[in-house]
């Protein structure tokens, strides 16, 4: 007798054999290739074994990848807000963050000029506050002046002197409305340097920002503690 003819079995993906198709690159993969691959040397370089790399980057890609108009941001604004966090050791996205990454709307941007989502990196109040602690001053200190506190500024040969008293436990409101701002420091050689900001001076600084930062709509007192502890900051230790 003969034997039948064997027949080979096909290899279909039922059986498990068939290659499955590679996942398509996202956005986000290009995003933690530029974070964790491309800029790891430069950044490993800026940050000086003073903090872990991999933590550091991951910090940063969290806050990019829970932001969507983030995500759009072209790399090579990414790298640079990755770069000035590193230049100032400040990261983003903390419980009390030291900086935050804005997206902006650059209608000039992007390789052909026809506009681009673009990063920037900016220092909160606690950042600037950190970065003079670390310059050696001992204390930092800002506040707002509303038109119901009593407030006083004495400027003479011993420097500037203020005297705030505000009603910590009244109703915001009742304070009544922001005449402006004001920040001081305690140097090492128990010196007290202080800076004012009026009201005029503080809506000068919100109308200079750069693509209107959400920052002066949500938190717009902390911006106005910021303008001051910015311009305190040439008085102090560097």
């Amino acid at each position: 007798m003969t034997e039948p003819p064997r027949h080979t079995a096909k290899k279909t993906a039922a059986n498990g054999d068939a290659k499955p198709k590679p996942r398509e690159r996202t956005r986000v993969d290009d995003v933690r290739a530029l974070v964790q691959t491309r800029m790891r040397g430069p950044i490993e370089t800026l940050l000086q074994k003073r903090v872990d790399f991999e933590r550091f980057a991951r910090v940063f890609l969290t806050v990019v990848e829970g932001n969507a108009d983030l995500i759009k941001c072209t790399d090579g604004s990414l790298a640079r807000a990755f770069m000035h966090s590193a230049q100032v050791n400040l990261q983003v996205g903390t419980a009390y963050p030291h900086a935050y990454l804005i997206p902006y709307w650059n209608s000039s941007g992007g390789p052909e000029g026809h506009g681009a989502h673009e990063a920037q990196f900016q220092i909160s109040v606690w950042g600037y506050t950190e970065l003079l602690r670390r310059a050696g001053v001992k204390k930092v200190w800002a506040d707002v002046v509303c038109e119901n506190d009593e407030f006083e500024c004495i400027s003479g040969t011993d420097g500037k002197i203020i005297k705030h008293r505000p009603s910590w436990f009244a109703p915001r409101e009742a304070r009544g409305k922001v005449l402006g701002s004001y920040a001081c420091a305690l140097l090492e050689n128990g010196e007290t340097v202080c800076e004012p900001v009026s009201k005029q001076e503080l809506d000068a600084a919100r109308a200079a920002n750069r693509g209107k930062s959400p920052a002066w709509d949500l938190w717009p007192e902390q911006q106005f503690q910021k303008v001051a502890i910015k311009r305190l900051s040439k008085y102090c230790p560097k």
